[in-house]
């Protein structure tokens, strides 16, 4: 039961990131025009 929960919190974690990064990324590209 535990395993599955932090598993899950794990993938949010990672999106959130991914998220975030992608973010950094656009502004950069932005910048850059």
């Amino acid at each position: 039961m535990m395993e599955g929960v932090k598993k899950r919190n794990t993938y949010h974690g990672y999106m959130r990131i991914r998220a975030l990064v992608g973010r950094i990324i656009d502004s950069f590209k932005v910048e850059k025009l």
